[in-house]
């Protein structure tokens, strides 16, 4: 029976995929109708609730997704992603904390709680993550939130090797016009940025 809820709840993050949200929840309470400690149902449904802004409802089943599975990473990773959005950055923080003690490697959860930092106003720690998840993934659309956060930080020297960076990745989103435009003075390299920016964008990650 158990092979038959993972089935509901495939079909429905394919809805979920396809922006059917309505139709993306009915199959994983099919799911859970199946099997009510399905842990992925559960967190599911909760990404559901938060994409369509009811985060007391997405709050309530992450809770019940990590009390299943006290070390499903990405259940306290969406807890705090939503408790952020909703206005709690230091419980966020704490529950942010955990998923990383559970996969100090999860990406989503490095810069959701560098996001959570640079809220609350501790930039070393919203560094350090936005650091990490670049190191991790090499990806140059990170590097224009770390200039940004050096420049908050006064890093000079550290600003100095970010623009380098940036400037190897030009032809990337690495950096935003408004960005590129404040640290050089290059038209050329202005209008080089602005230009990748009119492209179609590229897909923005999920809570």
């Amino acid at each position: 029976m158990h092979d038959y809820a993972h089935e509901f709840n495939q079909l429905g993050e394919k809805f979920y995929q396809q922006g059917d949200y309505d139709s993306a929840r009915k199959q994983f309470e099919n799911a859970l109708n199946i099997d009510s400690e399905n842990y992925h149902s559960l967190n599911n449904i909760g990404v559901v609730c938060a994409k369509l802004g009811d985060y007391t409802k997405a709050e309530e089943h992450f809770r019940k997704a990590i009390s299943v599975s006290p070390t499903y990473a990405e259940g306290y990773n969406n807890l705090g992603n939503v408790l952020r959005l909703a206005g709690y950055q230091k419980t966020a923080e704490r529950y942010l904390d955990i998923a990383l003690n559970l996969n100090p490697v999860y990406e989503g959860a490095l810069l959701n709680l560098g996001l959570v930092t640079e809220d609350i106003g501790n930039l070393k720690k919203s560094l350090k993550c936005n650091e990490k998840a670049y190191e991790l993934t090499r990806n140059p659309e990170y590097l224009s939130h770390l200039y940004y956060l050096k420049r908050r930080m006064c890093d000079w020297n550290g600003l100095a090797e970010i623009s380098k960076k940036l400037d190897k990745n030009i032809s990337t989103r690495g950096e935003t016009p408004f960005i590129n435009i404040f640290r050089s003075d290059n038209e050329k390299k202005n209008y080089k940025v602005a230009k990748v920016w009119t492209g179609k964008p590229k897909k923005q990650l999920e809570i």
